[in-house]
């Protein structure tokens, strides 16, 4: 039970990453069904927001082919169908995916304030096509393109002149080298990831529009990105782990839409425990994170305290989003991983937002909750573990 519970470790860990990455096209689960439940909370004297988190996977590895895959995922804010071929060198697939932006993808806070004037919802319809490629089984190299159609509803309050609908291709080159392996439900990590990525990306008919906060107009349709990632693990003898993350971003041509959502324990790449979802809109930043895993032996118990440290120069150059009052913000965590009854996977996490500002006082409380539970064997997947 507990060598099968890994894959359901994994997939608990991209919930909250990036469901829709075609970077993480699966490898055998042996689980057909994985469905996990929760959500993250703010409390602080600010506009506090409670985001429900929901993910259900259902993944098919047993066709008469081995090296066929599929997998449909609904989460709270995405849902896609994956089909894919792989072996032990290429994987390569396609995503056709629905998105709704109604949960806290575009907000907008100011020091604890939410400015519902620049609050807005749609959804999205497109897909994506990827290859992966390993010439050899720790170094990778994936391209993808990604088309969406984005149609934008309830803009009543909004203050931001938005087109109905618009168009957005993206080109993405990805190379990584990994040498990490994962024991216990994923929570303990030993080796290297090293990992860039660079994304191009134009919006067809979005054209210009007027931010009543912006200081100047945008017609920011063409965006490119370049991401940074890099982990160190280490695994001490009982099992206590060390775990070092740092990454870091530099976007042209991002306006407050399609610019990096810093903060929160979900945040797509730059995650800062203790901070509003999406609290921080800059083109370059680095976040540098450290935490230490302790085993408890009742349920195969964890805890794991850390500490963050977010830097961004004091020039901001995202379109409709004021320079920030500080260059760096500091989170500190907590996090409860067990297995209730031993058997059921709990994940329960703390951060505090030390520099953060809510209307006038500091720090922020954020909390995170995570059930999750697999069902379901794939036969393939259970010959080949």
């Amino acid at each position: 039970m507990k060598r099968s519970m890994i894959g359901v470790a994994v997939m608990t860990a991209m919930i909250c990453i990036s469901t829709v990455d075609a970077f993480s096209a699966p490898q055998k689960q042996e689980y057909r069904h994985v469905v996990a439940l929760g959500a993250d909370r703010s409390w602080s004297e600010g506009d506090d927001s409670l985001g429900p988190i929901i993910a259900y996977y259902y993944f098919k590895e047993d066709f008469v082919n081995p090296n066929l895959y599929a997998q449909f995922t609904l989460t709270t804010t995405d849902t896609f169908f994956k089909f894919g071929w792989r072996s032990d060198t290429v994987d390569v697939g396609i995503q056709p995916m629905l998105q709704h932006f109604w949960y806290g993808g575009y907000s907008a806070y100011d020091r604890g304030d939410s400015d519902e004037t620049r609050r807005f919802y749609g959804n999205g319809a497109g897909g994506i096509a990827y290859l992966k490629y390993f010439p050899v089984s720790a170094l990778s190299a994936t391209v993808a393109y990604r088309g969406d159609y984005h149609f934008y509803t309830d803009m009543e309050e909004t203050e931001i002149d938005l087109p109905n609908a618009h168009w957005e291709n993206m080109g993405s080159v990805e190379l990584a080298l990994n040498t990490v392996k994962e024991t216990n439900l994923g929570r303990i990590k030993h080796g290297v990831l090293a990992k860039a990525r660079y994304e191009h990306a134009r919006r067809v008919g979005y054209g210009t529009f007027e931010d009543t906060a912006a200081i100047e107009d945008s017609r920011e349709d063409i965006a490119n990105k370049l991401y940074f990632t890099f982990g160190a693990y280490y695994n001490l003898p009982g099992d206590f782990t060390l775990l070092l993350d740092v990454v870091g971003g530099v976007q042209y041509g991002v306006d407050r839409n399609n610019a990096e959502k810093i903060g929160y324990f979900c945040a797509d790449h730059a995650v800062v425990p203790g901070y509003y979802a999406a609290e921080f809109y800059h083109d370059r930043y680095a976040v540098a994170g450290a935490q230490i895993g302790i085993p408890i032996k009742p349920w195969d118990t964890r805890i794991q305290p850390g500490y963050y440290v977010l830097y961004m120069p004091e020039h901001n150059h995202v379109v409709g989003v004021q320079d920030y009052p500080r260059t760096t913000y500091q989170g500190v965590s907590c996090g409860i991983s067990t297995k209730l009854g031993d058997v059921l996977p709990f994940f329960f996490d703390y951060g505090y937002g030390i520099d953060a500002d809510r209307k006038g006082k500091k720090g922020n409380h954020e909390f995170r909750v995570l059930v999750v539970a697999a069902f379901g064997k794939n036969e393939a997947a259970v010959e080949q573990h």
